[in-house]
C-alpha cells in the first residue's frame, strides 16, 4: 500500500519515498489508506496505485485542512519530477502554521516544568515512590501530553530518556541559572528522580519529577486514591471470607 508507482516500474530514485510518506500521511489523518480495491485485493491495489488517483470522497478526507489536502496531493502526485520534495514539504504551510502555534503554547509550559525540574528535591524513597505512583495515575490527559512535548524536545538524541546532560541544557536556558548550578541541580534532580538507578530519567520519572505537587497532591485526588486502594483491599477481605 505504501509503494510508489515508478517503483513498480523500476525506475526510481528518492522521490518514492515522499509518495510513501504521502501514503501514511493520509493514512494517519483519515484512518484509512489512499488507494483501496474490493476485497483488499493487493494485485488490484496496485493497479489503483499506479494511476495515481486516490480516494477524495470520504468523509474523513473531506474534514481535512486545505493545507493538509495539498500537502498530500504534492506527495501524492504521480510524475516523481512535479513531485514535491522533502526539504520542500517540511516547508508547507501544514507544518509552519502548526509549529507556529505549538511553539508559542510551549513557551509557558517550558518555562513552568524548567522552573519545577529547579524546585525539585529527593524526598525519602517511600515519599518519591508514593508520588511516582500518583504521577501516573493522577495527572490528566492535557497535562501529559504537555508534558510529553516538553519531553521531547529536551531529548536532543531522540532515545526516550534524558540524560545528566540534556536535563543540565535545559535548566541553562533560564537566565538566573548558571552553567555550574545547572550541573549540580541535575546531579541531584538525577540522584533522586532516577527511581531505576540505570543514570537516565525515563517518561515515568520526568512527570514525577515536573509535574506540580501542589496541583497534583489536592485532598481529592488524595482520597481518590485512598478509595482505589480501599476497594481493592475489600475485594481481598470478601474472598478470604
Amino acid at each position: 500500500m505504501y509503494v510508489a508507482p515508478e517503483v513498480l516500474t523500476g525506475n526510481y530514485n528518492e522521490k518514492c519515498d515522499e509518495w510513501s510518506t504521502g501514503v501514511i500521511m493520509y493514512t494517519l489523518l483519515t484512518g484509512y489508506p489512499p488507494f483501496q480495491a474490493k476485497n483488499q485485493n493487493p494485485r488490484e491495489i496496485l493497479q489503483v496505485i499506479k494511476t495515481g488517483i486516490y480516494s477524495k470522497d470520504i468523509d474523513e478526507y473531506q474534514v481535512l485542512s486545505a493545507d493538509a489536502k495539498d500537502l498530500i496531493s504534492n506527495l501524492l502526485t504521480l510524475d516523481p519530477e512535479k513531485r514535491i520534495s522533502a526539504d520542500k514539504a517540511v516547508q508547507h504551510p501544514w507544518f509552519t502554521k502548526n509549529q507556529a502555534k505549538e511553539n508559542k503554547n510551549l513557551t509557558t509550559e517550558k518555562k513552568n516544568i524548567v522552573e519545577n525540574l529547579q524546585k525539585f528535591r529527593g524526598e525519602r524513597k517511600i515519599q518519591l515512590a508514593i508520588f511516582y505512583f500518583f504521577a501516573h495515575y493522577l495527572t490528566l490527559e492535557e497535562e501529559k501530553e504537555k508534558m510529553m512535548e516538553m519531553f521531547r524536545i529536551m531529548d536532543k538524541d531522540s532515545n526516550g530518556v534524558l540524560s545528566r546532560a540534556e536535563i543540565a541544557n535545559s535548566l541553562k536556558q533560564n537566565k538566573h541559572i548558571s552553567m555550574i548550578k545547572a550541573e549540580k541541580m541535575a546531579n541531584e534532580i538525577m540522584t533522586y528522580g532516577d527511581i531505576n538507578k540505570n543514570d537516565n530519567l525515563d517518561y515515568s520519572e520526568f512527570v514525577a519529577a515536573t509535574v506540580q505537587k501542589e496541583k497534583l497532591l489536592s485532598v481529592k485526588k488524595i482520597k481518590s486514591i485512598f478509595d482505589m486502594f480501599d476497594k481493592v483491599n475489600l475485594k481481598k477481605e470478601r474472598k478470604i471470607n
